[in-house]
């Protein structure tokens, strides 16, 4: 594995964040960016992939202000 492969797997996570930030939902841009990067001529493995996009998932459900369980918890107090 190149080391532009071990910096890719650090940027898809923090592009899916940016996504979310944008207003675009992260189960859209999870598939769109794991369809593109497994037809792509990457070296990454797709178990290593996955696990990016996971964390970037899980992250920006965290970050975005425009989540459900975020909007519930604030409307709640």
């Amino acid at each position: 594995m190149s080391h532009l492969s071990w910096g890719l797997l650090f940027v898809i996570p923090v592009v899916i964040v940016l996504l979310a930030l944008l207003g675009i939902h992260p189960l859209v841009s999870i598939t769109l960016l794991g369809q593109v990067l497994l037809t792509s001529q990457v070296t990454i493995p797709t178990l290593a992939i996955a696990l990016a996009l996971n964390v970037g998932g899980a992250l920006s459900y965290l970050v975005s202000p425009f989540e459900g369980a975020i909007v519930l918890t604030i409307k709640g107090k």
